[in-house]
């Protein structure tokens, strides 16, 4: 069955999210989990899932789910002309002296994995889609649905509280489906209201009551006590409003108001809108996509959102981009910005407007299919409320890009469309275009036939499947092994550890990342064990990285490190110091290393760019960053008569008191 094969995925993805393994374990997983509920649906004998499947599927739902696909896939093409590539790939051409193709994305491995992820969320919703294609599927789906956000919001609470610390609720997206949560818990009340009004009760509907009842309580109160820890009224109001589209569906059915009365419950959700809107602490001096955002101080992303460029740059890239503007210190984290700052980043304001048009859109849709909906009104009401909160959250917090709360918005909006028309209304729906033809069921006008629903739903799952072959065979190779970090040594950093890097690298030739820290690895160990590796396979591999990921500052320090070190007479080491610096200027971790090797060069110093670049440096050290004064020392020591004079030059400028203790006596 597969809501069972689904729920495992969705463990799956919220043990990976919670626990410090790779974080991509939870996208192969999921790849691997959907390709088998795909492909089983496709082999399937159950001729009701498939037609309920044919007959649901819209053109405009499938261009929706079609284009943000295709948009990721084309960030990853090199583009025919500079234009609309970013300028980091021209410029690190001109550091490595070879020609570089460019691409919109800034990361390919990063993107490539954020379409893995896309894959994953919409297969997820596909699987649901057919698997609730009876009532008794839906119900039992509702409440489980609501039993995994009581459970996530009890973590999120336990986490406030400080029972619990190895959680990181805030890349599971805890929030989010604690809010998710409380729309379910409503939806699952009415649900069983409905069941005990209803005249053809059935046996189990008291054992099932008293379990919806269970989960819908739990539900409710966990999420509400977990917000309220929390303290934020627009997290509260987004979830009000989110559980307000239930609840007035049912009111405008119970006394069966008519269009005005539809009208009104309307104008008073637009007038409670615009009301929060005038009485809330919103921001009016950053970006729109941070107004609901609880951040109280400018950040490194309003400097990054006012350079974004219209097609972005990149899924997944937003890391990548956000060290070029983070000051001294700062330590702003993927997941403490909003979704839309994140979304319009990566994928560009257009596309962030778009979604947000085609989520109002589907929430209107959806409402108006339980209106019209003579009972099981609450599933495709529930999917409205968490749509609508899940676009209100994307402008307060980054819950709506985590991979676990995508899962459980999927599965909602899943289980939502398959119960937003009853199977006598897709049939009239049919009766209306042509006669009823069994093997070609008909859509709108658009026959969809069962092998080609069949077929597509095949291929799709061989998709899920080599994306997991391509996830989790790298993630296989990398157990037990830790991140090899920028400055690794030899030890720890062992053969073993290399020779893994360096199968997880092969298998996923596209991941900038590994191919960055399997050259970390033999950087390491060229420094402590050189009989071990050569010096042109450890170039071979950063190239790799510094072609799949040009934005990795640490990348362009080895490279330039190494290049002075063993004489590599094709590159220029101050060129590639000089890609470091752009690349993270403020990045604390880098510092030691970079303002030696500046201060080395002897030919730095006859750079102006690269001279302002090492007078920053040594200011910021001097008055910024104190305890790294020994590192200027031992710099100084070792620096060149040129570099020598520009680094005194600036330390009496800045305290001429150190540049007495520093000199040598």
């Amino acid at each position: 069955m597969f809501i069972w094969l689904y729920f495992s995925a969705i463990f799956v993805a919220f043990a990976v999210a919670f626990s410090a393994v790779r974080a991509e374990g939870a996208t192969g997983f999921g790849c691997a989990m959907m390709a088998v509920a795909l492909i089983r649906l496709a082999l399937s004998s159950r001729l009701g899932a498939i037609d309920r499947l044919c007959r649901n599927m819209r053109p405009a739902a499938l261009i929706a789910l079609i284009v943000p696909g295709l948009w990721i896939l084309l960030q990853v093409v090199p583009a025919p002309s500079p234009w609309p590539s970013d300028a980091i790939w021209s410029t690190a051409s001109s550091a490595l002296r070879m020609p570089i193709d460019g691409t919109i994305s800034i990361d390919t491995g990063a993107t490539l994995l954020s379409f893995a992820r896309y894959c994953v969320v919409i297969a997820t919703g596909i699987a649901v889609s057919a698997a609730t294609v009876d009532r008794q599927s839906a119900e039992n789906f509702l409440y489980l649905l609501t039993a995994i956000a009581a459970f996530v919001a009890g973590l999120q609470l336990a986490s406030e509280l400080g029972y619990v610390h190895s959680l990181d609720t805030d890349a599971a997206g805890a929030v989010l489906v604690s809010t998710i949560g409380i729309i379910l818990s409503c939806a699952s009340v009415l649900n069983v209201r409905e069941q005990y009004s209803s005249k053809r009760r059935q046996p189990k509907s008291r054992l099932h009551a008293v379990v919806g009842l269970g989960v819908a309580t739990a539900a409710f109160a966990l999420g509400t006590f977990s917000m309220m820890m929390l303290g934020e009224l627009t997290l509260a109001f987004a979830a009000i409003f989110g559980m307000s589209a239930p609840v007035s569906i049912y009111i405008v059915r119970k006394w069966r108001w008519g269009r005005w009365g539809k009208a009104g419950v309307l104008t008073t959700g637009v007038v409670a809108l615009l009301g929060f809107v005038a009485i809330a602490p919103l921001k009016t001096d950053v970006d729109i996509t941070k107004l609901m955002s609880p951040q109280k101080s400018w950040s490194a992303t309003d400097l990054l959102l006012s350079d974004a460029r219209p097609f972005g740059y990149g899924a997944g890239a937003f890391e990548d981009i956000l060290p070029v503007y983070r000051d001294v210190g700062d330590v702003t984290r993927h997941v403490s910005e909003t979704a839309a700052t994140i979304v319009a980043v990566e994928m560009g304001r257009t596309f962030l407007l778009a979604a947000i048009l085609v989520m109002a859109a589907a929430a209107i849709v959806l409402a108006k299919g339980s209106l019209a909906r003579s009972r099981d009104y609450v599933y495709a009401a529930a999917g409205a409320g968490v749509l609508v909160t899940t676009a209100m959250t994307a402008f307060i917090n980054s819950d709506a890009l985590s991979f676990s709360a995508l899962l459980i918005i999927s599965a909602c909006i899943g289980l939502s469309y398959a119960q937003s028309r009853s199977a006598i209304e897709n049939v009239v729906s049919s009766l209306r275009t042509r006669d009823v033809d069994r093997t070609h069921p008909v859509v709108a006008g658009l026959t969809v036939d069962r092998p080609l629903m069949r077929s597509c739903c095949a291929l799709f799952g061989l998709l899920l499947a080599a994306q997991a072959t391509w996830v989790l065979l790298p993630t296989y190779f990398l157990l037990g092994t830790k991140t090899v970090a920028f400055g690794a040594t030899y030890p720890p950093v062992s053969v073993r550890e290399k020779n893994s890097l360096a199968n997880a690298a092969s298998i996923a030739i596209a991941r900038g990342d590994l191919w960055a820290e399997y050259g970390f690895a033999g950087a390491a160990l060229l420094q402590g064990t050189p009989t071990r590796t050569s010096d042109e396979a450890v170039r071979h591999d950063l190239l790799k990285a510094l072609r799949l990921s040009p934005y990795r500052s640490d990348v362009w320090l080895t490279f330039a490190l190494l290049a002075d070190q063993h004489k590599w007479g094709a590159y220029d080491p101050g060129a590639l110091l000089k890609m470091a610096y752009y690349t993270a200027p403020n990045d604390v971790e880098l510092v030691p290393a970079r303002i030696k090797l500046a201060l080395r060069l002897s030919g730095a110093v006859a750079d102006l760019e690269l001279q302002d670049m090492i007078k920053r440096d040594v200011s910021l050290i001097v008055s910024r960053l104190p305890a790294l004064r020994p590192t200027l020392v031992e710099a100084y020591a070792s620096a060149s008569v040129d570099g020598r004079r520009l680094a005194e030059r600036q330390i009496a400028e800045t305290d001429p008191v150190f540049l007495k203790e520093m000199r040598p006596r």
